[in-house]
């Protein structure tokens, strides 16, 4: 999809199933600006694991919990907060999802991209996340 096709899709309301709609890669990196779109958050982040090179970076951006930006759009169908990332990156909350997915939490900042979104509450987390293999011990180590 090109990028003017995925701003009319939300400009339209349309929630997304399928995560290349959404994800910018560059080689070992990637960013994702619309996490809060896609239907199944697990599902989500197993795609973007297995779409990573080793050692690769995702950029992402959302609307959080924490704000009225995650409820108040009527096509965000996924919920954030940087609580959410846990679940991929520590192994206590892990075991619950039962996935194989494993990222490092290299940085995670809750923020309002602007004097408007400051106004109106509307919070953001950004997190970048380096994607993990089995048996890989990063510098600083790891919780998964």
């Amino acid at each position: 999809m090109r990028y003017a096709e995925l701003i009319e899709a939300k400009q339209l309301g349309r929630a997304f199933n399928h995560l290349e709609d959404l994800v910018f890669f560059y080689g070992s990196a990637g960013t994702i600006e619309a996490l809060e779109h896609l239907k199944d958050p697990i599902q989500t982040m197993k795609e973007l694991h297995r779409c990573l090179a080793p050692n690769g970076w995702v950029l992402i951006n959302v609307p959080n919990t924490d704000g009225r930006g995650a409820f108040q759009d009527p096509t965000h169908v996924s919920f954030w907060n940087s609580n959410s990332f846990w679940y991929y990156t520590k192994a206590a909350q892990a075991q619950f999802i039962n996935t194989p997915v494993k990222f490092k939490l290299a940085r995670i900042n809750n923020y309002y991209p602007s004097d408007f979104h400051k106004m109106h509450w509307i919070e953001y987390t950004k997190a970048h996340l380096m994607k993990l293999e089995d048996g890989v011990i990063p510098a600083g180590g790891r919780e998964i």
